[in-house]
């Protein structure tokens, strides 16, 4: 088996990119979900809410620095040393703001006023102790989502229509030729990184959206989920895709890297 595919997604719930190459960090992925658009109390914004979002394309620029392309014209990012507390989901914590300027784009574009914060390394938040030991980024709740390819072609078999992976937003897809296998897999090793699969990820109305216009218009893909993949966990309520996963180390990782799973920790 091998990684098939990397994304990144700079920023949270905008549109992904693909990348050949990326480097580990505690908190995920380097850029990915470092920045979130947020409303002016705060609060954060997703997909769930504005499908517009998906038609925000991000891009890391050589310097590393971040810009917007959004209605065909792609517009630099800057941010202050002003900061602002805010909340995703459970946590609260403090981030910086960007300029006025982007900021005014953005809330243009939504129809709603919105506001881009960046979590620096100032910032603070960790993955729910029940599962894990960790610094995460303004991703969901764990610092990278492993899927495996296999599971997406048997659920798109279930909802009669081609899936894409992006509808899923994963971080690394492994390709693999057996459907459901991460279910068995304790850790996945790629280089020398290994990454424990800690937590089955819960899906949402999000995996219906076309990951490109953000229109609904793939509810097959929860008719599919909730026919096949209803957790049977207590304590992870809803239909699953992919694995929640941490990374013991930090280092870089390669697309066409080859993946050695470990169904044991102690194996590992």
């Amino acid at each position: 088996m091998i990684v098939s595919e990397l994304y990144i997604h700079p920023v949270k719930s905008c549109r992904g990119i693909a990348v050949s190459s990326a480097n580990v960090e505690a908190r995920g992925l380097q850029y990915d979900r470092r920045a979130m658009i947020v409303r002016p109390d705060g609060t954060f914004l997703t997909q769930r809410e504005y499908g517009k979002m998906a038609q925000i394309c991000p891009a890391i620029e050589n310097d590393g620095s971040l810009s917007l392309e959004i209605g065909g014209r792609s517009y630099p990012v800057c941010f202050t040393d002003q900061r602002l507390d805010v909340r995703i989901w459970k946590s609260e914590l403090s981030a910086i703001v960007a300029k006025d300027d982007i900021n005014t784009v953005l809330s243009d574009f939504l129809g709603a006023p919105a506001r881009l914060v960046y979590m620096d390394d100032h910032s603070v938040r960790r993955v729910n102790p029940d599962w894990g030991n960790s610094p995460v980024s303004f991703a969901d709740g764990y610092p990278i989502l492993i899927a495996n390819s296999a599971s997406l072609s048997a659920l798109s078999d279930v909802a009669g229509i081609p899936l894409e992976m992006q509808q899923f937003r994963p971080n690394i897809v492994i390709h693999s030729d057996q459907p459901w296998a991460e279910d068995g897999w304790a850790s996945v090793k790629i280089g020398d990184i290994i990454f424990d699969l800690v937590k089955p990820c819960t899906r949402c109305v999000m995996t219906t959206l076309d990951p490109i216009s953000g229109m609904a218009s793939r509810q097959p893909t929860m008719d599919a989920l909730i026919k096949t993949r209803r957790s049977k966990d207590p304590r992870v309520k809803g239909v699953l895709f992919g694995w929640n996963a941490i990374a013991r180390t930090t280092g870089l990782i390669r697309a066409g890297m080859s993946s050695q799973i470990h169904s044991d920790v102690s194996s590992s």
